[in-house]
């Protein structure tokens, strides 16, 4: 993949060329998961957190995975 370059002014007067870098590509970032249309963030108690690692630990799953168990299993 080939940088593109711009020009920039300088001070003088002088027009520098300066490599251009950033913004979305497309196809990246993280890809969506199937029933999984929507985010929450709220805070929760250390013990509740501790207990939420514990279980992700022990199931090896990650931390977002074992919330999702713990809040479907309450209403199956």
């Amino acid at each position: 993949m080939e940088s593109e370059f711009v020009n920039v002014a300088e001070s003088e007067g002088q027009v520098a060329s300066k490599r251009q870098r950033g913004g979305a590509r497309r196809g990246a970032g993280r890809k969506k998961i199937a029933d999984r249309e929507c985010k929450v963030a709220f805070g929760i108690s250390a013990r509740a957190k501790a207990n939420l690692e514990r279980y992700a630990q022990e199931n090896d799953v990650s931390l977002n995975e074992a919330a999702v168990r713990i809040f479907e299993g309450l209403f199956p």
